[in-house]
């Protein structure tokens, strides 16, 4: 694990001395020298690796047994739906987004949107012994996210040059898209490296009866 965290490190050293050198560059990394913006895109990188760790790791705490320890042995359309206030929710705040930011400015609302989704994640971590209280962290996780993704996008349109707002907005899609990468392999490894004694004996057990 150690052997490919550096290895990671060292590709990722790689691809920004290519990204510096190329004409044409995926990141432009003179951007990053803007605080606003380079705040903005450390932002969404963060809210990335947010939104798709817990597409990623809900599902599973869901669908696993109760028998387990945890979960409520969730089928895949339950476990879906107890997602759904995610993505409902960050539909709904996105189309709020404007008049609030109009109201309150692009980075209180990002951070407010931030905060929010601390809270839901919170929330899920000390309350989650039964579905309802599932979906409320999820719902206010939803809103957090939903506020959060699209003040990002303003804050860093608003600090840069008209002209370059095509190259900038596509940067912000792709370092989210990169921390939700991360976020994805950071809880598949979180998930495999904690398998609770009981899964073990009873994976051992099917293995032996086929």
């Amino acid at each position: 694990m150690l052997g490919l965290l550096w290895l990671s490190v060292a590709l990722c050293v790689m691809w920004i001395a290519v990204e510096l050198r190329s004409e044409v560059p995926l990141i432009v990394m003179s951007m990053m020298r803007r605080r606003t913006v380079a705040a903005a895109y450390v932002s969404s990188f963060l809210l990335g690796v947010g939104m798709f760790a817990a597409f990623g790791g809900l599902p599973q705490f869901l669908q696993m047994p109760a028998s387990s320890g945890y979960g409520f042995g969730a089928s895949i359309t339950g476990s879906g739906l107890v997602l759904a206030p995610i993505s409902v929710g960050m539909f709904v705040l996105g189309l709020c987004a404007g008049r609030l930011t109009a109201r309150f400015g692009a980075r209180a609302l990002l951070a407010g949107g931030a905060g929010v989704a601390a809270m839901g994640y919170f929330a899920f971590a000390v309350a989650h012994g039964t579905v309802a209280s599932v979906m409320v962290a999820t719902t206010i996780v939803g809103v957090g996210l939903g506020l959060a993704f699209s003040a990002v996008a303003i804050v860093v349109i608003e600090a840069i040059p008209h002209s370059q707002t095509g190259v900038a907005s596509g940067m912000n899609i792709n370092i989210r898209a990169i921390g939700g990468s991360v976020g994805s392999a950071a809880m598949a490894s979180i998930v495999s490296a904690g398998v609770p004694p009981a899964v073990c004996r009873r994976s051992v057990g099917t293995c032996r009866g086929s």
